[in-house]
């Protein structure tokens, strides 16, 4: 029963090496440059050096996520099709655009399992002279209404996070929502928006050079 057991192993495992029989496509909703894509990337290399098939990835941004997760929804039943993206994808925009998504978050997705979790930093350039969470709200409520922050789109973690601050605090912000992290740092440090979320991926380099302010996390 032994030596039973160790050939059933061994089917087993030659039966899980058929898949990938050819290249993979990693979907992902959000322009090249934040977390989410560096997460994807890094995974997406390891299953090529494990598989030996490429694992491409096919960045889809726009529509709060919405383009990218319908790309995945309606892409073949196969197995050759991955979607990688943020939580608020399945649990905020049911919400946000109830009765109006072109997939569904249940049904038309079978999860796999969590490839990441990083936090979400407060951030300003350094052009606006705050240095911490105290003095950021002090500066908006001397100017009600006259700042402004960027988000990766409505109803992303980013927007609801802001919200939420803004709830707490009693600062009058106006929300700028982009495409992704990508668009949305740009115009911050060109001083067009002013404050913002943003993972620690696309922040440290800035915060390194001396561009942007960590505020809180």
């Amino acid at each position: 029963s032994q030596v039973a057991s160790i050939e059933e192993r061994r089917s087993g495992s030659a039966l899980a090496q058929a898949w990938p029989a050819k290249p993979v496509r990693v979907i992902i909703p959000y322009p090249p440059g934040g977390g989410a894509e560096a997460a994807a990337r890094f995974l997406a290399n390891h299953f090529t050096q494990a598989f030996g098939q490429t694992f491409l990835i096919d960045n889809r941004p726009g529509g709060n996520t919405v383009i990218g997760a319908e790309a995945a929804a309606k892409a073949s039943a196969d197995g050759y099709t991955l979607f990688i993206t943020g939580g608020s994808t399945m649990s905020v925009q049911p919400y946000v655009f109830a009765g109006k998504l072109p997939y569904d978050p249940i049904g038309d997705f079978a999860p796999v399992g969590m490839v990441s979790r990083f936090p979400f930093f407060l951030v300003a350039p350094a052009a606006l002279q705050v240095n911490s969470l105290a003095e950021l709200v002090a500066l908006a409520k001397s100017r009600p209404g006259q700042l402004s922050y960027a988000s990766n789109g409505s109803g992303s973690i980013a927007h609801l996070g802001m919200e939420m601050l803004k709830l707490s605090t009693g600062m009058d912000l106006v929300h700028v929502p982009y495409k992704g992290l990508t668009g949305a740092v740009v115009d911050l440090l060109g001083n067009r928006v002013d404050v913002m979320f943003i993972t620690s991926a696309a922040a440290v380099p800035y915060v390194q050079r001396g561009q942007m302010r960590m505020l809180a996390v």
